[in-house]
């Protein structure tokens, strides 16, 4: 029996990244039995949530809380765990288990499954769009520390762009082992999955991705995630008729944003958490208020994508006068109300997009041959 375990990180990010290479392997290997480990109560709570990651997990296998369930006392957590880990290692001693992991499995006791089943234990890069270094620049320049930790407890690594530090690290890892692939997202079994259950609409509609409503690294050291909301809906609202869709992240805090919305007297806003690759397809532009990991999504559907920010001069200075996630987003803003208003009047229909694979699609395929045999 082929067995997959994953296990995710406790940002969405992993999940969105190894769920459509997932749904490929069952495409081709419908026996495979595949399990999505969670640790985290309120990450387990935001996949329910978005319908398009539920539906497609339940499709390919199972989701499950790490330790069978989740418990707030962490001396039962950690009881619960230990014994899962235990049947993990026995299961993998008799059955052909896979391991995928983005860093869950680099700390005792947890490293413990990586060592008993080695060579099947694949570390995942978590960004589907591959690493933005810049991202690392706008981190050291404001906590004057270093972001990155590199990962030991693998024997096979899958990853999506040049720039991600783990490439460093790689040295005792044989070649043919290192595969370098398409963005997931962009796989045709993903595609597939989300097209059937698209909503085609001529309602002028904008998606709004929303992130962290306090002060945050991305913004400037003045403004806060909340202030940016507030300014960007009455903008929004004021200039054009369109509806809007916010689209909170798992570290928007939704009392406060329903707290911000009690103030807009309108039935144009609602509230949706499905996942960006869905929701876009509606929405023919697509609005943020920081370099957000889920632009890339709406970009590629064919959603106008803007930046609408507020960066301070030294981050301007390191981005160039540019969106740190600059090749998927159309139009970046910075702090120019009158110029967003212009801008929303001027986008009058969807785009079409193309991105040339041809480079990353053997090894690709190399990846799924390997898991499949």
């Amino acid at each position: 029996m082929k067995i997959i375990n994953i296990y995710l990180n406790n940002k969405l990010i992993s999940c969105d990244t190894v769920l459509p290479l997932i749904l490929e392997i069952v495409k081709k290997n419908p026996s495979t039995v595949v399990n999505f480990f969670v640790f985290d109560k309120n990450t387990f709570l935001s996949i329910a949530k978005s319908k398009i990651l539920n539906d497609a997990i339940h499709k390919v296998g199972t989701i499950k809380h790490f330790g069978w369930i989740y418990s707030s006392n962490r001396y039962l957590r950690k009881f619960l765990h230990i014994f899962n880990i235990l049947e993990i290692i026995l299961k993998s001693l008799i059955h052909n288990v896979y391991s995928f992991h983005f860093k869950a499995l680099e700390s005792f006791p947890y490293s413990l499954i990586y060592y008993f089943n080695k060579k099947k234990t694949f570390l995942i890069e978590s960004n589907c769009w591959g690493h933005f270094g810049i991202m690392d620049k706008i981190f050291e320049f404001f906590f004057q520390k270093k972001k990155f930790q590199a990962c030991k407890k693998f024997k096979n690594v899958v990853y999506f762009g040049d720039e991600w530090p783990q490439l460093n690290y790689l040295k005792n890892i044989d070649k043919k082992n290192i595969y370098k692939i398409s963005p997931t997202r962009l796989m045709k079994t993903w595609i597939h999955f989300v097209n059937k259950q698209k909503n085609v609409t001529k309602e002028k509609k904008v998606l709004f991705i929303l992130g962290y409503l306090g002060k945050h690294h991305v913004y400037s050291q003045t403004t806060s995630g909340a202030e940016l909301l507030k300014k960007t809906l009455d903008i929004i609202l004021k200039s054009t008729n369109y509806t809007i869709t916010l689209k909170p992240h798992i570290i928007t805090n939704n009392k406060q944003l329903k707290a911000i919305l009690k103030s807009y007297n309108t039935n144009r806003i609602s509230i949706n958490y499905n996942h960006v690759s869905f929701l876009a397809h509606s929405h023919f532009i697509t609005i943020s208020n920081y370099a957000s990991l889920a632009m890339p999504d709406a970009w590629i559907t064919g959603s106008t994508v803007i930046e609408y920010n507020k960066y301070d001069k030294k981050i301007m200075l390191l981005c160039k006068n540019k969106s740190p996630y600059n090749m998927y987003v159309d139009h970046f803003i910075n702090n120019n109300p009158m110029k967003l208003k212009a801008c929303l009047k001027t986008i009058n229909e969807r785009k079409t997009r193309v991105i040339d694979l041809r480079k990353t699609k053997k090894r690709t395929d190399d990846l799924i041959t390997k898991i499949c045999s």
